[in-house]
């Protein structure tokens, strides 16, 4: 019987990923840098899905997706151009900008599950302001986590 060559470079690949999230992960800065944009993520996986039915429900908002759909294009452009200034006074280069958060992890465990999760949710509680209330407090751990992560490089020294 052949051995067929798919399945181990499948095999192959599987493995190299897993080495090369077990080196990232093992950066505790990295890690927790991580999983603060996977919970700010996931906030605003959430509420790109669920906010217009959110705002409808609560405020009665005739044109709820077109409010949250002008401030995500308002708040898109004004965030990419005040980053990319913040980044130039910074210094930051291109080499830097890939020792960045890992873009698959973010997605995988921050906005793609946000959706559903918060549907379950709002399904058992029926009351879109305390669901709000529980999505909007993940960016307390998102915070929580980015602080943690600014005291350990000031103590370290590892800014760049």
């Amino acid at each position: 019987m052949v051995k067929s060559k798919g399945k181990s470079d499948i095999t192959d690949q599987v493995s190299k990923f897993w080495t090369d999230f077990k080196v990232l992960f093992s950066d505790k800065l990295y890690a927790v840098n991580i999983l603060g944009y996977i919970a700010y993520n996931f906030v605003i996986g959430a509420y790109s899905y669920w906010g217009p039915k959110a705002g409808y429900a609560t405020y009665h908002m005739e044109n709820a997706d077109l409010m949250f759909g002008g401030v995500a294009i308002v708040c898109g452009i004004f965030g990419t151009l005040a980053g990319g200034l913040i980044l130039d006074r910074m210094n930051s280069t291109i080499s830097n900008a890939f020792e960045g958060p890992s873009t698959v992890s973010i997605h995988i465990f921050g906005d793609v599950p946000s959706s559903p999760l918060v549907g379950v949710v709002q399904d058992a509680v029926n009351n879109w302001r305390v669901t709000s209330l529980i999505l909007t407090s993940v960016l307390f751990i998102s915070s929580g986590l980015w602080s943690i992560e600014l005291r350990k490089r000031s103590q370290t020294g590892t800014f760049q």
